[in-house]
């Protein structure tokens, strides 16, 4: 079906299938000014020193006096050179001049803010019990009582406040009970080199603050935000601190000398200033405790950055009635209730972090970065310095990183008013008892500088290399963010250096030989529902990448705020959400691996972002960043699971039992993976069988390996300098669940074996089937919208009945680009656009009126990008509408602008367009099988060997499907299936047509839709992927 004038955003990728790496050709400058090199933004942004990447020809050392924090990456062998520092933007121009620059692009900045709300009403409530019931993470907690003890898992984000009850205890520590949480960025960094001896008084103990009455200086450390300045100095001249009230009750430093500082951080509340004091409490000249006095510093924060704070405390100016705080003694919660209800309020984070001197503020020696590893050359700063001199913290910028930890981690301790009805539910996480490393990482250069550290490798400066420990800290790293903008990384997704980390990382041995490779989760990303809008490094191949899935508990709450269209009450789950990022990757594979439920649920916070009231520590939270952690969680129970039956597990045992044992959502490979997260089955696994399920089976295959290393030959050569050594991926490496027949061209096969591992007691029988989507149905009407209303259509009375037997119903909605962007109201783009909603619903009419009631309808899935175009998925449509399929179109009653948010200006009626697909499971004719069926003994397995034959006539692109095992255990498991089918061109300059596939596939190499949302970034669209092969 053809779609008339819409917004469409569509880019063909064309990957070039090289007998060499991938990506050895770069572009030249030739031809290019100085001025043509510099990207634009960087001369637009206003900033007066910019984080940069330099991209030159080959030459590996660039002038030292044009930026600063040089770093290289690559040189050598024709290959191009990348260098990460800061540079002043009077001399950008002088940068670009240097001989073989070819490019200055800004530096890759991390963007976490991705939940994905609709909107964000205060009043919305939930709880996490529905979303642990659907993962049936319940059971697995309470009866098999596994909660994740013993396992680390690092979280990557925006740092990990622990003040709020249910984290309190979360924090990671080492051997020695010093916390494990780092900052590679160098924000948590508090200088308290300013020393203070102590008078006493009648009125008590103080720090001679007013030295002759001048006060004193002390540097404040502000790092990058006030760059090339990091560190600023201040006269203290309020008053003197406070430390006791008589010589016998008083802070006691054993020398004689208080170090003094200002803490400086950028929260969720604002700019905050905490006094720090330091001492040596127990042997003189070994500093060991510290203070900071959470009363005053909401005050101190107005008077040094004009700002309105949310705290309701007065400045006592002093730190005795302050904790102490001392590593290794379960103290390093640096917190504080300012209400009195025994619930901290106010945090100034984690004491003990690990940070990065970065800019030279302790060592006064700036470290030299890479673009992929952050410091190649400089040491982590001690978690306290015993001097005394500074203190390293761990604290979150923005509330995104503490939200991610607590679907893992949190206790549940303590319960939230969040009905406003006098009881408290409590949020507890998927694997309580699991322990978080905190990591703030907001640069690309930070992650991987963190996935190295938290992989077990500590860099050996005095021999230039990173050094495989042994000692592997984190069991699990979670990433809830992704990079969008991938040309800026110069490879295609999938084959990019951060890609390449990650699946360096993923697999045993290819760092040492006992290196036993690490567990990634990897969010998709959210800006669906286009084919192909993955980001990196989810098109990492061995990460765990995973995609959103709906729990529409949450429905009725939204609607009780306003927000009509989400319906009445719901119980909906487990189709997958339209901005959820689709597969596949660049290189051909499936991706997601699998989903996890993204849309939505509360999560307990940052108290930070409590607005001071620490008791209401709880916000709403989705996107793939909610189901990125969840699958971590799961993670977590399925190691604790392993270890308890002293099973031998890596990284792929991890990802292959997420897979088999996932519950598959009705949706293809290339949307939901292998299905969504199921944590009774997966454990149940890893135990052998329990009292949840018996009998539990795997699937892995020996080929999607081999054919991967194929694939991605020669990316991870610029990594090489990583531990001074040549990289590459092992040759031989672990089984995949999901099967990547490579490259495979029109007339020829590939074939793999596959093996079912049987690890219970019990007797398997499990037959084999190949599984496709076909189109068999379509059906489209129109209708006129009404702003600030919902149009409701009666799908049966608009085109008869569902078909029986359809597996997947797929709904779009559609309307004219000048009815999007409308140009009459604003000149501006984008200033006056057109939102319209989509939602589908089970309407049970209770009063036999004909109309709907928002209490009478059940949301069952939404979409609503800013665009002109929604998709809707219902999975298994028979089943779930018991009563009446609905759909409703709701139109914002102004016109939104993407620039200020919303408008004034009332928006007019428009014509909208909805299609509806109907799709049902049919064997792949291109899939067969050795055998129908294999039988699978006790603790015992079976093989089997499956072919995909590729039609001379097959088009090229990239095709999925699935093998389906159907076990008599009632077990079914979805293997993802995908190839390429390349483009070989027999002469220069013969062009190839596309054309769309006759057999009404899911995923078209021939044909797109306007799947765009302009809010979103550079991933949002419809993208098609194809590869050609030269040989020449």
């Amino acid at each position: 079906m053809r779609f008339g004038n819409i917004l469409l955003s569509c880019l063909i990728l064309v990957l070039l299938a090289l007998p060499g790496p991938l990506g050895t050709a770069y572009p030249t400058a030739k031809g290019l000014s100085s001025l043509q090199k510099i990207d634009p933004s960087l001369l637009n942004n206003g900033s007066d020193y910019d984080r940069v990447i330099v991209e030159t020809s080959g030459d590996t050392s660039l002038p030292t006096g044009s930026m600063s924090l040089t770093y290289t990456l690559g040189g050598g062998g024709g290959g191009s050179t990348m260098a990460f520092g800061t540079v002043q933007r009077s001399k950008l121009l002088d940068l670009a001049a240097l001989p073989g620059v070819i490019g200055v692009f800004p530096d890759l900045k991390i963007n976490y803010n991705d939940s994905r709300l609709d909107s964000t009403p205060s009043l919305i409530q939930t709880d996490m019990f529905r979303v642990r019931e659907i993962l049936g993470v319940n059971n697995v907690n309470s009866s098999l009582g596994l909660q994740g003890d013993g396992v680390k898992v690092a979280i990557v984000d925006t740092g990990t406040d622990f003040a709020n009850p249910n984290m309190a205890t979360a924090f990671a520590t080492d051997a020695a009970g010093t916390p494990l949480a780092l900052d590679p960025d160098g924000a948590g960094i508090v200088l308290t080199n300013t020393t203070l001896s102590k008078f006493t008084n009648s009125t008590g103990v103080y720090l001679d603050m007013l030295r002759h009455k001048q006060g004193v200086r002390i540097w404040i450390y502000l790092g990058a935000a006030t760059y090339p300045n990091v560190v600023i100095p201040v006269i203290w001249n309020l008053t003197d601190y406070k430390i006791g009230v008589d010589s016998t009750h008083s802070i006691v430093s054993q020398s004689g000398v208080y170090h003094f500082g200002l803490a400086f951080e950028w929260t969720p509340a604002g700019f905050l200033f905490f006094p720090t004091l330091v001492v040596d409490s127990k042997v003189s000249g070994v500093y060991d405790t510290v203070y900071m006095d959470m009363n005053s510093a909401p005050y101190i924060s107005t008077l040094l950055v004009f700002q309105q704070l949310h705290f309701t405390t007065q400045a006592d100016y002093s730190f005795y009635d302050d904790a102490p705080h001392h590593l290794g003694d379960g103290s390093e919660v640096i917190s504080a209730d300012l209400n009195g209800d025994g619930i901290p309020d106010i945090s100034a984070g984690l004491l003990g972090a690990r940070v990065l001197d970065a800019f030279g503020a302790i060592t006064n020696s700036k470290s030299k970065f890479d673009f992929d590893l952050g410091a190649l050359d400089g040491s982590l700063l001690a978690p306290m310095d015993p001097k005394g001199n500074y203190i390293g913290v761990m604290y979150d910028v923005q509330g995104h990183g503490s939200q991610t930890a607590a679907n893992v981690a949190s206790s549940g301790k303590e319960g939230y008013n969040i009905y406003a009805n006098g009881t408290n539910y409590k949020l507890t996480g998927v694997a309580p008892h699991s322990k978080i490393i905190a990591i703030k990482a907001l640069y690309i250069g930070d992650v991987l500088f963190s996935w190295m550290w938290a992989s077990g490798l500590d860099y050996d400066a005095s021999q230039k290399q990173w050094v495989y420990s042994g000692n592997h800290r984190a069991d699990i790293i979670s990433n809830s963010w992704g990079f969008s903008a991938w040309p800026l990384l110069v490879s295609g997704l999938g084959y990019d250096v951060v890609s390449a980390l990650e699946n360096l990382l993923s697999v045993p041995g290819s760092i040492a030989s006992n290196y036993p490779g690490t567990v990634f989760t990897q969010a998709m990303g959210n800006g669906g529902p286009g084919y192909g809008t993955i980001t990196t490094p989810a098109s990492s191949s061995f990460a765990i990448s995973v995609g959103a899935s709906t729990s529409w508990h949450t429905a009725a709450q939204f609607s009780s705020t306003g927000l009509s269209y989400y319906g009445g009450s719901s119980s909906y789950s487990d189709d997958v959400i339209g901005w959820s990022d689709r597969g596949p990757s660049p290189t051909g594979e499936s991706k997601p691996d699998v989903v996890n439920v993204g849309a939505f649920a509360f999560t307990p916070e940052d108290v930070m972002a409590a607005t001071g009231n620490g008791a209401e520590a709880w916000a709403f939270f989705g996107g793939t960043s909610q189901a990125t952690p969840l699958t971590a969680g799961v993670a977590a129970l399925i190691i604790q699971a392993l270890r308890s039956r002293e099973t031998s597990f890596d990284a792929f045992t991890v990802k292959n039992i997420l897979m088999s044992t996932a519950k598959d959502t009705g949706n293809d490979p290339f949307v939901q993976g292998a299905g969504r997260v199921n944590a009774s089955a997966a454990v149940s696994y890893a135990l052998s069988g329990s009292s949840l399920m018996k009998g539990v089976f795997s699937v892995s295959n020996d080929a999607t390996y081999q054919n991967l290393l194929q694939s991605l030959s020669g990316s991870e050569a610029s990594l090489s300098k990583v531990v001074g050594q040549p990289l590459s991926l092992p040759s031989q490496g672990a089984p995949e669940e999901s099967w990547f027949a490579g490259n495979v061209e029109q007339g020829t096969s590939s074939t793999a074996t596959f093996t079912v591992q049987n690890p219970s007691a019990v007797q398997m029988d499990v037959s084999l089937s190949s599984t496709a989507f076909r189109l068999v149905g379509t059906a489209n009407f129109s209708r006129v919208s009404t702003p600030g209303q919902s149009t409701f259509v009666n799908l049966t009375k608009a085109i008869g009945k569902i078909p029986i037997g359809i597996d997947l119903m797929v709904v779009r909605e559609d309307f004219p680009f000048n009815a999007w962007y409308n140009s009459t109201v604003s000149k501006y783009y984008a200033d006056a656009v057109t939102r319209l909603r989509l939602q589908v619903y089970n309407w049970k009419d209770s009063n036999f009126d004909g109309t709907p009631q928002t209490p009478e309808t059940s949301l069952i899935n939404t979409g609503y990008a800013w665009g002109d175009a929604e998709e809707v998925r219902i999975s298994g449509p028979g089943l779930k509408f018991t009563d009446t399929p609905l759909v409703g179109v709701y139109q914002n009653p102004t016109y939104d602008s993407y620039w200020t948010g919303g408008t004034n200006k009332s928006a007019s009626p428009v014509t909208f367009n909805i299609y509806v697909f109907y799709y049902k499971k049919v064997s792949w004719s291109w899939v067969s099988f050795d055998r129908i069926a294999v039988q699978v003994g006790p603790a015992s397995s079976a093989p089997f060997q499956a072919t995909v034959s590729v039609p001379v006539n097959a088009s090229a692109g990239v095709y999925e499907d699935f093998i389906t095992l159907s076990g008599s255990n009632g077990q079914r498991t979805q293997v993802p299936v995908s190839l390429v089918v390349p483009l070989n061109p027999s002469k220069k300059g013969v062009p190839f047509v596309f054309g769309a596939s006759a057999d009404g596939v899911m995923y078209d190499n021939g044909a797109v839709y306007g799947a765009s949302d302009f809010s979103w970034r550079y991933e949002s669209g419809n993208w098609r992927t194809y590869k050609l092969v030269v040989s020449d």
